[in-house]
């Protein structure tokens, strides 16, 4: 896969500039042979999205596919979030990696008026793309141990515990699925022997007494709820990651944690993400995992 050289970059411009008249499909046609091999990824959204982006990114550059990968982060200029379309707005959270927006690499000269005609590789993942996840790229995304541990003194959590995330807030107005509080509590139902002493229930709302009961009706009476808005989300991304066992809500903040958690972590994670408008994205998370747990 050869690289165009500086002589046909330059007779593709002059081609263009002679071209302007034609309108917007005919200069697309001419550059096209400059971003046939370019893999544009888009980073957005909060901590799950980004490290997905991230993931994708490290992933396509490790591969012979594309010749250039470049990541589109303008999401992350807006100095407005009031004015963005988006109901959500989160800032870069892959600094806490030591990771700048900076250390991607982002359109530049000639890169950026091409990206303009490229729409961004729509997130695709299969066996090899977790599998280079798991084995590559968890040592980029170090956990801060130090942070995980105060936490764990404050709240009195115990050594050996297990996570689990229930998705609500903004997640309300813009998912097409969430997972019912009746769900996970069938789940718990038949796995309650395999969970560990002391579990930490996290949750973007608050949740109901009466939930609360039945929830540490499974999981003991030592059940920790943590619906505190203010911790980082990379702190409990952490927390996450560092427990024995984690039930994820269809969410990429806690899927991710499952796929960067300790190899000796069991991760449970529901195997329907979406609903029937969105069926055919299943087989993005579906292929993270081996086997199906039944219940």
């Amino acid at each position: 896969m050869r690289a165009l050289n500086a002589e046909s970059k330059f007779s593709i411009l002059m081609k263009l500039k002679n071209a302007k008249f034609l309108g917007l499909k005919a200069i697309k046609f001419l550059m096209t042979p400059l971003y046939r091999h370019t893999a544009l990824i888009k980073i957005e959204g909060g901590l799950g999205s980004q490290l997905i982006g991230a993931f994708s990114y490290y992933f396509f550059s490790s591969t012979s596919e594309y010749s250039k990968v470049l990541v589109d982060d303008s999401y992350f200029d807006i100095t407005d979030p009031s004015k963005s379309s988006d109901l959500s707005f989160w800032n870069w959270e892959l600094d806490r990696y030591g990771l700048q927006r900076l250390n991607f690499s982002r359109p530049r000269g000639i890169s950026k008026v091409v990206c303009k005609f490229l729409k961004p590789i729509e997130f695709k993942a299969d066996v090899d793309f977790w599998y280079f996840v798991k084995s590559n790229l968890k040592s980029k995304f170090p956990i801060d141990r130090k942070s995980v541990n105060v936490f764990l003194e404050n709240s009195q959590v115990l050594s050996d515990y297990g996570c689990l995330h229930i998705r609500r807030g903004d997640y309300v107005r813009v998912a097409s699925k969430l997972i019912s509080h009746e769900e996970y509590l069938s789940l718990l139902a038949k796995i309650t022997d395999c969970l560990p002493v002391q579990m930490i229930v996290f949750s973007d709302e608050l949740i109901l007494e009466e939930w609360k009961v039945k929830y540490r009706h499974s999981l003991g009476e030592k059940t920790i709820f943590i619906t505190d808005d203010s911790l980082e989300p990379g702190l409990i991304h952490d927390v996450m990651r560092l427990s024995k066992v984690l039930i994820t809500a269809n969410s990429t903040f806690s899927f991710t944690a499952g796929i960067l958690a300790d190899s000796n972590s069991v991760v449970y994670s529901p195997i329907n993400f979406y609903g029937p408008e969105q069926s055919n994205m299943e087989n993005n998370f579906r292929t993270a995992g081996r086997f199906v747990v039944s219940f």
